[in-house]
Formats: C-alpha cells, structure tokens, sequence
C-alpha cells in the first residue's frame, strides 16, 4: 500500500485573520471540494475548530458559481448563532470575479483576493485586497474586530 501525508500551507496571513475573527464572528467555508477534503485542509492547517459551518459540494445540487452554498451557509450560521445571520451580514471571500458576481446578486458583502485573478478583474467585489494578511484586510474593512492576541489555539 502506498502511504502518504499531505502537507497543507496557508497562504501568509491566513491563520492570524480566522483565528482573529473567529473569536468574534462565526465562520463557514463555503467550497466546491468535498467535506472530507475541506476537514483534511483544515485539519492541516490547524483551523478546523475555527469555522462553525461547512457548505461541501455534497451540500448543493448547483455548485459555485451558484450563490445557493453561500445561501445555505448562511441559513446554517443563523440556525447555530440562534438568530437570523441574513447576506448582508456575511462577508464572502472568494478570488473568482464570476463567484464574486453571483455572491453580490444574492446580497453577500464581498472581499476578493487577488491571489488567482489581477485586481483589475476583481472590481466587482465591494473590496479588493492582495493577501489575506490582517493589516490588509483591516485596510479594507477598517471595523472588522480582530482579536489579536495569540495564534495558537
């Protein structure tokens, strides 16, 4: 049998931003992988125990760029937080101008990251930043409360 251990890196920034987040707003990952592949990456990073909600492929009938995995995830953040959690309360973060389109038509809030596209192709996200790292983030969401203590869980 061939064996093997997957090695997962965030991208520079990642773990500061979630846990800083995560310690005063529920999280959901929203992705077109399934479950088991996002607990693995998240394992791998050491956040799973950062993002309350998971939408997977096996989720929905209509992947990304359908808006209904960040609808759902949003309806499973109201059911966990016992209150309603609408769109307009989310911040999606996604790096695909066609996700990003259809994630503003259902009424999210949207950051994209310029990690895949050029900015100049994300100008239909409300912000746009280079990176993940928290210094950038807050320059484009300046009342984003970050918890800044820590790292580690």
């Amino acid at each position: 049998d061939l064996i093997y251990r997957r090695h997962y890196h965030a991208l520079p920034g990642v773990e500061e931003l979630v846990r800083g987040l995560w310690r005063n707003y529920p999280l959901a990952i929203c992705s077109g992988a399934l479950r088991d592949e996002i607990e693995g990456m998240l394992e791998g990073i050491a956040l799973r125990d950062c993002f309350s909600v998971i939408v997977a492929a096996e989720d929905v009938e209509v992947g990304k760029p359908d808006p209904s995995g960040y609808l759902l995830a949003s309806k499973l953040l109201s059911a966990k937080a016992e209150k309603p959690i609408p769109p307009g309360q989310c911040l999606v973060v996604e790096d695909a101008p066609t996700v990003i389109e259809r994630a503003k038509e259902a009424g999210f809030k949207t950051l994209a990251v310029a990690t895949t596209y050029n900015p100049d192709r994300l100008t239909v996200a409300d912000r746009v930043v280079k990176s993940l790292r928290p210094e950038e983030v807050l320059s484009a969401y300046p009342k984003l409360r970050l918890y800044r203590g820590p790292v580690a869980p």
